[in-house]
Parts: structure tokens; C-alpha cells; sequence
């Protein structure tokens, strides 16, 4: 089980990095293109829908909200701050989540299923926000894991 929540831990960190990063970049560019933004407010909104699903509450919110500019850095990093609590204090990552999604539809998913899905929701959806960014911006930054490690983890 700590092995699993260290792992988690980490992917987490992976996230809030990769997402400052692009954040940074778009605050830095010429231009923020419009798909841009309403990719981060989906992937910043998913990210508490879900962490409201997996806490037992009763998750509201628009999935596709616009999220201002000022507030992207705050709210991806109070997301990763909540993301890292639930991580630390789940007890039961196979602890199955019952939830209706955004179209009234029941499910049930176990929560290392649904940390999987988020992780990689945001992976999927940074790669859209990069491609959207890359010619508003002198140098991308890297957004691989291995920059990540490379940067922040030491052996």
C-alpha cells in the first residue's frame, strides 16, 4: 500500500509540475489562443469533480467552464495540494466510487482507476494545450516526465 500511495504521490507532483509549466508558458506568450484556455479550465474543473466523486461529495461544477488567467496557478496548485491529502490519507486505493456523471449516468469505478484516469485526462489534454501554444511561444518547455525527474527527483 505505500509503495502504491508513494507511486501516486509522485505522479501527482509529476502533474502539478507539467501544468505549472504550461501554465507559465501561456502567461508568458504573445497570445493565449481561446482552445487553449477552455482545455486547462476543463482538465483544472475534471480534476475537482473527481476529487469531490473519490471524497464522497457530491461533485458539482460545470466540466467546461472558462477559468481566467489570474487564477490558473492557484487553482492548479489547490488542486494538487487536495489531490496530495486524498493520496496520503486513502487507506483503500481498490475502495470502490459510486457517481453519476455529467450526463445523469451511474457508475462505479475503484479510486486507483479513477487516479489513473485523471492523470492521464490531464496528460492527454496538455498535449492539445501544447499544440495550441507552441507558435505563440519562443522555446515550449518540455513537459516529459524524464525533464521532470531530471529536475526534481535525485537517485
Amino acid at each position: 500500500m505505500k509503495e502504491i500511495a508513494s507511486q501516486l504521490e509522485q505522479q501527482a507532483r509529476y502533474d502539478q509540475w507539467a501544468t505549472l509549466r504550461i501554465c507559465e508558458a501561456a502567461l508568458q506568450a504573445e497570445e493565449v489562443p481561446e482552445r487553449f484556455t477552455v482545455l486547462l479550465s476543463h482538465v483544472l474543473a475534471a480534476q475537482e469533480i473527481w476529487l469531490d466523486r473519490m471524497e464522497g461529495k457530491t461533485a458539482s461544477g460545470d466540466v467546461w467552464p472558462i477559468y481566467s488567467s489570474e487564477t490558473w496557478k492557484d487553482r492548479v496548485n489547490a488542486n494538487a495540494h487536495r489531490l496530495t491529502a486524498f493520496i496520503t490519507s486513502c487507506n483503500d486505493f481498490d475502495r470502490a466510487v459510486d457517481y453519476t456523471n455529467t450526463q445523469g449516468k451511474a457508475f462505479r469505478n475503484r479510486v486507483n482507476q479513477i487516479l489513473s484516469h485523471l492523470f492521464m485526462h490531464a496528460q492527454y489534454h496538455r498535449g492539445q494545450m501544447m499544440q495550441q501554444l507552441r507558435p505563440f511561444v519562443e522555446k515550449a518547455p518540455s513537459l516529459d516526465m524524464i525533464a521532470y525527474f531530471r529536475e526534481n527527483v535525485s537517485l
